[in-house]
């Protein structure tokens, strides 16, 4: 499986959210509703779907059974939090500023913050040892592709 492709499909439906999310937040006026609509409306896709997935009944079980055992830090499980924390930035700030200029400084920020999550091993693939070219060259690129943005 071509996981770089997929990546790159990622970033394409990130950026079509994105569009979405910013014209729900201009009708209606309000960041934190579209952000509660776009959220609210996976929540229920999500929900129907585990309602017949038995694999997903099964990592439920496991998942509370991994919290409890502290093989998962609670802590973890706000990822959910940071995603509507980033949904919601999202919807407010696209209408004023547009899809292109908030997706490169998003990605400026997601790639700054992961060398530091790589760095100290936030993961479950550990700590990733980063070398000085790649690291400065991603961090140069990320803001120049926001200064050239502006």
């Amino acid at each position: 499986m071509r996981l770089d492709l997929l990546a790159a499909l990622s970033g394409l439906m990130i950026a079509l959210q994105a569009r979405a999310n910013g014209e729900l937040s201009h009708r209606l006026n309000n960041g934190l509703e579209a952000a509660l609509v776009s959220f609210g409306s996976g929540l229920i896709i999500i929900a129907v779907i585990a309602v017949f997935n038995p694999a997903i009944k099964e990592g439920i079980k496991n998942l509370r059974s991994a919290v409890a055992n502290k093989e998962i830090a609670r802590w973890k499980l706000l990822a959910g939090a940071l995603g509507g924390s980033f949904v919601a930035i999202q919807t407010h700030i696209v209408p004023l500023i547009g899809v292109a200029i908030y997706s490169v400084a998003s990605i400026a920020g997601q790639t700054a913050i992961s060398l530091v999550v790589d760095r100290i091993g936030m993961t479950g693939g550990g700590k990733k040892l980063i070398s000085k070219a790649p690291g400065c060259s991603s961090c140069i690129n990320c803001f120049g592709s926001l200064c050239f943005s502006l």
